[in-house]
């Protein structure tokens, strides 16, 4: 919701969500990066040369870059991507956030600290699937209901 929200998109020129998972792959996330901005697979296949195309896209742009679910905490994976992402001299103001379930994670990231999520009510959780699943003004149908 908030990636979307017309404030942020345009407060940033570009806005770049990647899902990590467990592989942090830099290669690959770089590919994400590359496809999210051009809107196409980029074809290259080394990392050199993604990381000079990346570093061209990105330049003189303020970008948020959101790096999705990471649960690697390898620093030399962290820090080469890092140092990568620094060589394209984004705008001022340009942002990578990470999301991730491993406090691990936030400390090899070396974050400006974390943003501990606290979880849901049970009536936040069911207002949240119920305008997902019945949609903002359609009424419960009990056989759903019960599902849910």
């Amino acid at each position: 919701q908030v990636f979307h929200d017309p404030m942020v998109c345009k407060h940033f020129d570009l806005t770049i969500w990647v899902y990590v998972s467990v592989d942090f792959n830099v290669k690959a996330i770089l590919q994400s990066i590359l496809e999210h901005v051009t809107g196409q697979n980029p074809n290259l296949h080394t990392l050199e040369a993604m990381q000079k195309k990346v570093e061209e896209e990105l330049q003189s742009k303020r970008y948020l870059l959101v790096l999705d679910d990471v649960w690697n905490e390898d620093q030399e994976k962290w820090t080469n991507l890092k140092g990568m992402l620094q060589c394209a001299r984004g705008a001022k103001g340009a942002a990578a956030l990470v999301t991730t379930r491993l406090e691990e994670v936030v400390s090899t990231m070396e974050t400006h600290g974390a943003y501990h999520l606290k979880e849901l009510s049970g009536d936040d959780s069911w207002s949240l699937f119920t305008s997902h699943a019945f949609g903002p003004n359609r009424e419960e149908r009990e056989e759903l209901v019960v599902i849910g």
